[in-house]
């Protein structure tokens, strides 16, 4: 921050550029166009939403039948994407081994692995981790997962849903061996790659054109140098 003229300059560190508007958006429209992408196509771009409703307690529910559209979900499990991601730490919240981590993971990665092992869970792409400051801009939303089956709210002892899963431990480990194996991340990954390396060749290309201008320009000053000492010579 500083004065300049009189006035007040501040600059803006992180975060999107780029002012949000929550009032102005219609959360069932942007709802609908992600959850469509979510569940039919799991592709990452869903989750890739320019601005949030002031309601970010929305969320959708699979299987999109009205039994579990109907169901309470107080009791279903939080999983964020971070609890699962090898590059983010303890600190920021994630729950496995690093060794066993997914690099990475999206929410759609997380629901389609759910999808995939038969699981009921709601998305609430809206959500961020406040322990991952990072998830704010950037792969924000959680799913919650139905582990086990209560017969009433007093249920003393509830029926796990998954003959693997006992506790949210091993959700977490079963996550982590099926989101590799999805086809959609492996496209999103592969295409992500690609990128990366056009970008970098672009660069390149760009510091290569960059040094041969500056090269040219220290040769063009370099001649009218010498010529002029030529010319005093005489």
């Amino acid at each position: 921050m500083g004065k300049k003229g009189g006035g007040v300059r501040v600059k803006q560190i992180g975060g999107p550029k780029g002012g949000m508007n929550p009032a102005a958006m219609n959360p069932q429209k942007m709802m609908q166009e992600a959850m469509g992408d979510v569940f039919k196509n799991g592709m990452s771009k869903a989750m890739m939403m320019p601005q949030i409703p002031a309601d970010r307690s929305v969320l959708q529910k699979w299987p999109l039948n009205r039994s579990c559209q109907n169901e309470p979900h107080d009791k279903w499990q939080v999983v964020w994407p971070t609890n699962l991601d090898s590059n983010k730490t303890t600190k920021e919240g994630r729950k496995v081994g690093k060794a066993i981590g997914v690099p990475k993971p999206t929410l759609s990665d997380v629901s389609e692995a759910l999808q995939k092992i038969g699981i009921r869970h709601a998305i609430e792409p809206y959500k961020f981790l406040p322990r991952d400051p990072a998830s704010k801009w950037d792969n924000f939303g959680r799913v919650r997962v139905e582990l086990k089956t209560y017969l009433d709210d007093d249920d003393p002892d509830p029926i796990p849903v998954h003959p693997e899963i006992s506790c949210k431990n091993d959700l977490y480990k079963i996550l982590c061996r099926e989101i590799p194996k999805l086809e959609s991340r492996k496209v999103r990954l592969e295409v992500e790659r690609r990128k990366a390396l056009q970008e970098e060749e672009e660069r390149l290309v760009e510091e290569m054109e960059r040094l041969k201008e500056a090269k040219n320009n220290l040769s063009k000053k370099s001649a009218g140098s010498n010529k002029k000492k030529g010319k005093k010579k005489k």
